[in-house]
């Protein structure tokens, strides 16, 4: 115990840590560092307050409030004290206490709230006659217990609730979540307390919510091995027990707190959040105890509480472990697959995978480069799986929804991404094998009806957190990373996100079965079950569909809303290389970037032999053969009645402007093929396929369209390249075209 002066004086300095009644309470020693200091119960000399009663019955009279009004006046002030007398087999000193000048017994004889003991043999001193005279001024002024108004007596006796009825479960039902006033009576360790409930004065046990602190105290039970008698050993604390309670007393012992109830353990012990009052603020005892070190983060006690709460607390042992505080000293942390990684760029979004993955086409590669494409995974986000069609796998609940959501929101807008990890993740065929993959953050730039119920991102990134957004519709869960894995730099806003979620009951998080979506995948079924969806399709001329997939640059997979079906598509006339060609994947990428996912309009002409279905293709009004023609990545199939086909004359002027500007496809190559057709010679060693476009070294004009189909069309053997030539000719002609002849060359286009 510090002393304020000299030895010899007797005066000794503490600061007061508990009251115990009207007038005991209990000093500590000034603390040096982080030492516990020694402490002592002390009662003011000449002074007897009222009894309380111990956990059930009733008080003496006004022996509550005497208790009040001393903790009132002295809880954790420093204050001055020296020991006047001691009495025999008592455990306390009997001392003068003084904070600052203010003699505290006298303040509490002055206000009624004590009374005072007769003169001792040895007789009065001046301060035991100044203490009778102010008894006897605040008994005339009935003052504290000389109080006679009618009804003061009555309403001065507790009458403590019995603890062993108490029902923990009903009275959780009546009160979780409340913010209840109470008292703290006792620290048992630093993470459970015992305390008076008010105003009804239940007296509680209550251990504080995802936290458990070390051990004060434990019992070892010891089997003899000469008898059958068990032997009870109390055992020493754990490390920084004796310093986990210290620091939960000094700041709830004996002063008002408020307790949110949480939930009832298997021994009907309440489970709570303690706030304790610091200055204007009030703070978290839970989270204190975490960020010095002092507890650690429970999930069988967190899962009670608000997942922001348990993100809060999980946060600060993650932080009291980097730092090895106290009894994370020795913490050793466990391996991790993730890595952190830091690239930021914008781009657009061409494709969404899942609800928590997208493909960005990132703007500094150049425009419609297949490299262009960018996985990104969002940052600490798990959505339902989409399934495996190929392998039967069904979507997971409410799947289709979080993927839609995205889709409507993202496609063919403008995103930040801020890549911000990477992970080693097993590979999807159950197989041991892994793979790396990266993790971000997504903003939308542009706001809006996405911003609905999601707030900015703030500090330098700007616009709608996509994460976020996702996870507060309730399609989307916040991953619970394990110690020292790296995690979303805006993950303690995607856990309000999914508490926003929870509690509204939204998406996986309703008691309701997620929407029922029927459709026909005719892709997977013969060509003449989808010819029996031409008649509809035709009839309906322009029809809505969704872009699913691009096979290639011409042929694609639609979902078609109104009929509920999936449909294999390939552009009326039009015809990208093939697989593995030369601008083979600069189409496929071309038409990635503009109908990938998109909204489209379709106008079916045919279907053939393989039930894909033939026609033109629109997205934002503009035709896709146009755009692809105007790249110069496809060619136009002259073959085909011009006369059907909707917007010929666009198609035709598209591949003319190409020609003439020679790119892509009409570059080199078209040079070189007019070589041939010039320089060949007959060649008996050629195939037989090139054989008839060497009968003349001056080839006609029907020879050069063979020539030229031919090379766009080497599979295809010398017949039918023979019978397209005559078929284009019948067109041009204006004669009718055999309707078999038709269907085998719109089967031909249908595989290219």
């Amino acid at each position: 115990m510090a002393k304020s002066t000299s030895s010899s004086s007797g005066w000794l300095k503490g600061r007061v840590k508990a009251v115990l009644s009207g007038d005991t309470m209990v000093v500590m020693g000034i603390a040096k560092g982080a030492e516990i200091p020694p402490e002592k119960n002390i009662a003011l000399a000449y002074l007897v307050a009222p009894r309380l009663a111990r956990k059930e019955g009733n008080d003496e009279q006004f022996a509550w409030k005497s208790k009040e009004f001393l903790r009132n006046l002295c809880i954790g002030k420093v204050v001055v004290f020296k020991t006047e007398y001691t009495i025999p087999n008592y455990s306390r000193e009997c001392c003068s206490v003084f904070i600052d000048s203010t003699n505290i017994a006298k303040e509490v004889v002055k206000n009624g709230w004590a009374k005072v003991k007769e003169a001792r043999e040895q007789g009065t001193t001046p301060e035991h006659t100044e203490l009778l005279r102010l008894e006897e001024q605040a008994r005339e002024q009935g003052k504290g217990l000389w109080n006679k108004s009618p009804g003061a007596t009555a309403d001065a006796i507790r009458n403590l609730p019995p603890s062993a009825d108490f029902d923990a479960n009903g009275f959780l039902a009546a009160n979780k979540g409340r913010s209840m006033k109470a008292i703290v009576e006792h620290v048992r360790d630093g993470s459970c307390l015992y305390a008076y409930l008010l105003p009804e004065f239940q007296f509680v046990q209550v251990l504080v919510a995802g936290i458990q602190a070390p051990s004060m105290r434990r019992r070892v039970i010891n089997e003899s091995t000469k008898s059958s008698a068990l032997t009870n050993t109390e055992v020493n604390p754990e490390p920084f027990g004796r310093e986990a309670k210290h620091y939960t007393e000094i700041r709830v012992l004996s002063r008002d707190v408020r307790i949110v109830l949480e939930g009832v353990d298997k021994n009907s012990n309440l489970i709570g959040s303690v706030y304790y009052p610091d200055g204007e603020k009030a703070k978290d005892l839970a989270l204190e105890l975490i960020e010095n070190g002092f507890a650690k983060y429970v999930e069988w006690s967190a899962n009670m509480m608000e997942l922001e709460a348990r993100w809060k607390l999980k946060a600060a042992e993650l932080e009291a472990k980097k730092n090895k505080l106290r009894m994370w000293a020795n913490y050793v942390p466990p391996a991790t697959d993730s890595k952190a990684i830091s690239n930021n760029f914008t781009g657009k979004v061409i494709e969404v995978v899942s609800g928590d993955c997208i493909i960005v086409a990132d703007d500094s590669v150049p425009y419609g480069s297949p490299a262009s494409e960018r996985r990104v995974n969002l940052s600490s986000t798990r959505c339902p799986k989409m399934g495996n069609p190929i392998m039967d796998v069904k979507p997971d609940p409410y799947a289709r929804e979080a993927k839609e959501l995205l889709r409507t929101r993202l496609i063919g807008r403008h995103v930040q991404v801020s890549m911000e990890y990477s992970g080693r993740v097993p590979t999807a065929n159950g197989s041991t094998d892994t793979r790396v993959m990266g993790f971000g953050s997504v903003f939308l730039l542009s706001q809006g009806k996405d911003s609905e119920n999601v707030s900015s991102s703030g500090g330098q990134q700007t616009g709608v957190n996509v994460a976020e957004l996702i996870i507060s519709r309730g399609f989307g869960t916040v991953v619970g990373h394990r110690d020292f894995e790296e995690r979303s730099h805006y993950y303690e806003k995607l856990l309000a996100a999914q508490s926003r979620a929870e509690a509204n009951k939204k998406g996986i998080h309703s008691s309701k079965d997620s929407p029922v979506m029927h459709v026909k995948d005719l892709t997977k079924e013969s060509a003449k079950k989808a010819k029996e969806y031409l008649p509809s399709l035709q009839r309906s001329r322009r029809t809505a569909a969704i872009v699913e997939y691009v096979l290639s640059g011409h042929r694609f997979k639609l979902h078609v809303p109104k009929e509920a079906c999936s449909i294999t598509f390939s552009l009326s006339g039009v015809r990208c290389p093939g697989r593995e060609e030369a601008y083979s994947d600069e189409a496929i990428s071309l038409m990635r970037r503009k109908l990938m996912q998109r909204d489209v309009e379709i106008e079916v002409e045919t279907v053939d032999k393989n039930g894909t279905f033939l026609g033109s293709l629109w997205e934002s009004n503009t035709n896709a053969g146009v755009t692809l023609l105007e790249a110069g990545l496809a060619m136009l199939q002259t073959f085909f009645r011009t006369n059907n086909m909707t917007d010929a004359h666009l198609l035709a002027q598209a591949e003319q402007l190409a020609r003439k500007q020679k790119l892509k496809i009409w570059g080199k190559q078209v040079e070189e093929t007019s070589e041939q057709i010039l320089d060949k010679n007959v060649n008996p060693d050629l195939p037989a396929g090139e054989k008839i476009l060497d009968k003349r070294a001056n080839p006609s004009a029907k020879e050069t369209n063979l020539i030229l189909m031919e090379e766009s069309f080497p599979q295809l053997s010398l017949e039918q390249l023979q019978r397209k030539s005559n078929v284009e000719s019948q067109s041009e002609n204006g004669d009718d075209i055999n309707s078999d002849a038709n269907d085998d060359y719109l089967l031909d286009a249908g595989k290219h």
